[in-house]
């Protein structure tokens, strides 16, 4: 059977900034595997552009980049939402899943044809790109969002090979106003495999979807392993240091973190990485600090950068508070570095944390619970070395990118080996 040797990964934005770091590696991996990844960021915002990523990929990674005659995003989506009123399948897509969204009343409807639309846009570009592939491709949508749904209405057309990922914000409907997100179970249907990061999530959509379970995967995320710059000597410290990473935004509840360490009694200092709307909220809470705790916001860092942080200090702490989560790549990054983590039980988090690498909140936790974490450790340091310990093991026995991802790739290949037999 002949492997596929080329893979056209559909992103948002990658390898664009700001978001979507955590691709990088997966990338990397995949690179060793297929002669050619053609990488296409989706996001209107990355259409028509030419300026440079400012990333190094891998000699065999080409970025294409969408391209349309209409410069202005604004009045570009606008056109394609006209146009697709006369569009047979974009009419026959909004379909498939108008009961749902009528469930929700005109915003559903509107969020449905926006969606299809959208999908509709990039499928009308994904023929000119796969001629620039070599030899048997396969195609892989990173969220389960317009793109992935591009790729079923492709495949209701011709057959080719499609797959896609699907994490948190993409899977949970619940997270959305209003709570629906659009052609989940058609998506799904069409493709090849859909994998989702954590058990919880492939828990949840066979919940939903019980007759296409077969379709639905765990392939969990993973991460490189972290080299410690620093020796044992500088964990010993007459101060507790913490460490968080995530965008400032209300769902990361960043500010419960800042109100643990207010009420704390012991001296404490925090570095979070990442910013967003929430950054003065944060900031004015850190000013209510007592005098013995320091709260530094160091604002946004490459996945390098990061991964460089977490490896030059001896933290002490990870924390993650966020309200809904798919599965933390951060808490990966962490583990490997040595570090336990603070973390809240939503998603697929409990897989990942637990009472022997770290401290595991209910959702809706009492920030005096981190507090009277953070001064029981400090007075019995002791009971940190075990969950270091832990941490590392979780991390390396299911969160390694060299093995996961090695795992996915091989994967991706046998489904295209599959198709080149069978056609």
């Amino acid at each position: 059977m002949k492997q596929v040797q080329s893979l056209i990964l559909l992103t948002s934005r990658f390898p664009y900034s700001p978001g979507e770091e955590f691709i990088y590696n997966e990338v990397k991996v995949l690179a060793e595997k297929f002669d050619k990844i053609i990488i296409v960021p989706t996001n209107q915002e990355c259409w028509n552009l030419d300026k440079p990523h400012n990333r190094e990929l891998p000699g065999n990674v080409k970025v294409e980049i969408l391209k349309s005659p209409i410069k202005n995003i604004k009045y570009r989506k606008m056109l394609n939402l006209v146009k697709g009123l006369t569009n047979s399948q974009v009419r026959s897509w909004y379909k498939k899943d108008v009961h749902n969204a009528g469930k929700f009343g005109l915003k559903g409807k509107i969020k449905l044809y926006k969606w299809v639309a959208d999908a509709n846009q990039i499928r009308n570009q994904i023929g000119p790109i796969e001629k620039k592939a070599e030899g048997g491709s396969i195609y892989y949508s990173y969220w389960l969002t317009p793109a992935a749904a591009s790729l079923a209405m492709e495949k209701e057309r011709r057959s080719i090979k499609a797959v896609s990922r699907v994490h948190g914000g993409d899977l949970y409907s619940e997270r959305h106003s209003p709570p629906y997100l659009p052609l989940q179970e058609e998506v799904i249907r069409f493709l090849d495999k859909t994998f989702s990061i954590s058990g919880n999530g492939k828990q949840y959509l066979t919940n939903k979807f019980s007759e296409i379970n077969h379709k639905i995967e765990v392939n969990r995320l993973g991460t490189k392993g972290i080299e410690l710059s620093y020796g044992e000597m500088e964990r010993k410290s007459d101060v507790l240091k913490l460490v968080s990473v995530s965008y400032l935004k209300s769902v990361k509840r960043v500010h419960l973190i800042a109100e643990a360490i207010k009420k704390a009694a012991v001296p404490i200092h925090w570095v979070h990485i990442g910013d967003g709307p929430e950054k003065e909220r944060i900031q004015n809470i850190i000013e209510e600090f007592p005098e013995q705790s320091k709260g530094e916001l160091a604002g946004n860092l490459t996945n390098d950068e990061v991964i460089q942080t977490l490896g030059s200090q001896p933290f002490d702490v990870f924390l993650n508070v966020s309200e809904s989560e798919g599965i933390p790549v951060t808490i990966m990054e962490a583990f490997s570095a040595k570090i336990p983590a603070i973390a809240t039980d939503v998603g697929g988090t409990t897989e990942v944390v637990n009472e022997r690498n770290g401290w595991l909140l209910d959702k809706d936790f009492d920030p005096e619970q981190i507090t009277q974490i953070l001064n029981d450790l400090f007075m019995q340091p002791g009971t940190l070395q075990p969950k270091r310990e832990e941490a590392y093991h979780t991390w390396k026995n299911k969160y390694s990118s060299d093995d996961n991802y090695v795992r996915f790739a091989e994967n991706l290949q046998s489904l295209g080996a599959l198709y080149d037999h069978e056609y």
